[in-house]
């Protein structure tokens, strides 16, 4: 399993889905723990979630970047 088909970690096989919850990435997902301080004060958070976590962590080797579809200089997506 995987968290995302775009996600390059594999987190446990089907049949062993109750390990999930010793796995730290999975939990990271679970908690949020991956939104940037720009996305944590932004208004709609409650709308993206902050972005794509797969894309940060394809393009930045972190699910904690911001989505790399998002535009910095005009603020969106």
């Amino acid at each position: 399993m995987k968290v995302c088909n775009h996600s390059p970690e594999k987190l446990v096989f089907y049949k062993n889905i109750d390990d999930l919850k010793n796995k730290a990435y999975w939990n990271n997902y679970l908690n949020s723990n991956y939104l940037s301080d720009m996305c944590k004060s932004c208004k709609y958070l409650d709308r993206c979630d902050g972005g794509c976590r797969e894309a940060a962590n394809v393009n930045y080797s972190t699910i904690d970047a911001i989505d790399p579809c998002f535009d910095k200089d005009l603020g969106q997506y």
